[in-house]
């Protein structure tokens, strides 16, 4: 009979070498992979704003129509659509049965309604201009929207 004896020689000595070549070669490539992606997302996110055209900033009002008094008064930032109404995905909250949507257009800030009601746009000079629903109508700095309820919000454009 024969008996096959074989030493226990231990790990290989440079084998701890290749494993942290390999772990450094996987984190070099993971960081690479991660900043090429925030860089092209910030680029997209970058060209679609420049889409949309510049942020503006704007003051809304909110007047009692009876007594004329400024009931609230808060600044916002106009990216793309600004909601201003009763519900909960509105902006600027109001208590009135209208919903309007301010628009950041490409040839400047616009309104329109959002539920089936139209709106009433008071201009300076006491002009009024009505708003059927869905229709579409640039806003100029000044203008007061009638939103219901004895309420109406002044657009001042900064």
């Amino acid at each position: 009979m024969v008996v096959v004896q074989t030493q226990a020689g231990g790990p290989d000595p440079w084998l701890w070498l290749w494993v942290v070549i390999g772990s450094l070669t996987g984190l070099v490539f993971v960081a690479f992979a991660v900043g090429r992606w925030t860089a092209v997302r910030r680029e997209r996110l970058r060209r679609a704003r420049a889409r949309e055209g510049h942020e503006l900033s704007l003051t809304l009002v909110l007047r009692d129509r009876l007594s004329g008094a400024v009931v609230r008064e808060e600044t916002l930032q106009l990216r793309d659509l600004l909601r201003i109404g009763a519900g909960e995905g509105a902006d600027f909250f109001v208590a009135g049965p209208y919903t309007v949507e301010l628009m950041n257009a490409a040839d400047g800030p616009a309104v329109r309604s959002a539920n089936l009601l139209g709106i009433e746009v008071h201009r300076q000079g006491g002009r009024r201009l009505s708003v059927a629903d869905g229709q579409v109508v640039r806003v100029q700095s000044g203008d007061r929207l009638d939103v219901g309820g004895g309420q109406e919000v002044e657009v001042r454009f900064q």
